[in-house]
């Protein structure tokens, strides 16, 4: 910046205000400002040009979507920073039909730090979906992250058992037909020895795999008049 300045942030007006004073004095070869004599508030401030601050509406880290269950999808994002944002917007794609939001976020509004939301599709369909996220400003502005693809059932269900992530990473969840029913999910590694047993709760088994070797594994789920069996890759 040729000419450096001190901007700090109005919350009343959401905008960025110049301040002028003597005892500002730039260090062109040292990139760097300093500033004698403030007698503002306390809160963001901002160092930019002659012609003022434009920061993003909101700085994304990341997004992901992932099947928890046949009809279940959980939806992830991250935001490195916001400015005047007013709210996030899950939007849903189903084969060649258009986005529609399915539920929404407030957000932070302004913040300079990261910040962490979630959201389940408790009315996921059984096929592969596309997700989204609209964000939208306090004057009417928007962007949207990257399109997700949740997988679909049929690729990861055998025998009324659906198993998601497979390969699994950190965590796997085991859920029976869509049911409510009680069970119990036990994971054997090659030798025959059990390393992993959990318990149904809400109508799904979610196991801690992050202490496990990679490998092949054999879950066995048993309960409800079931007992079934099925190959789980463990991969870190």
């Amino acid at each position: 910046l040729n000419q450096p300045n001190l901007y700090h942030y109005n919350e009343a007006t959401w905008l960025w205000d110049k301040h002028d004073a003597p005892g500002a004095t730039s260090y062109p070869s040292a990139t760097s400002l300093k500033y004698v004599g403030y007698t503002g508030s306390f809160s963001p401030f901002a160092i930019g040009g002659e012609s003022g601050v434009d920061l993003l509406p909101v700085t994304w880290l990341n997004f992901e979507c992932k099947r928890l269950a046949p009809r279940q999808v959980s939806i992830k994002f991250s935001t490195g920073s916001e400015e005047n944002t007013d709210a996030f917007h899950i939007q849903r794609k189903i084969g060649n039909g258009d986005f529609e939001t399915i539920g929404t976020l407030k957000s932070a509004g302004f913040t300079l730090e990261p910040r962490h939301y979630e959201f389940t599709d408790e009315t996921a369909p059984r096929t592969s979906a596309f997700y989204r996220v609209k964000q939208t400003d306090m004057d009417g502005k928007f962007t949207y992250t990257d399109v997700c693809m949740s997988s679909e059932v049929g690729a990861n269900e055998d025998n009324g058992i659906f198993v998601a992530p497979n390969p699994a990473n950190e965590e796997l969840t085991v859920s029976i037909n869509e049911t409510d029913a009680e069970y119990s999910c036990h994971l054997y590694d090659a030798t025959g020895k059990l390393v992993l047993s959990g318990s149904a709760v809400s109508g799904r088994c979610l196991m801690n795999t992050t202490t496990l070797y990679p490998g092949v594994y054999l879950l066995k789920v048993e309960g409800a008049g079931i007992t079934a069996s099925r190959k789980v890759v463990i991969q870190h």
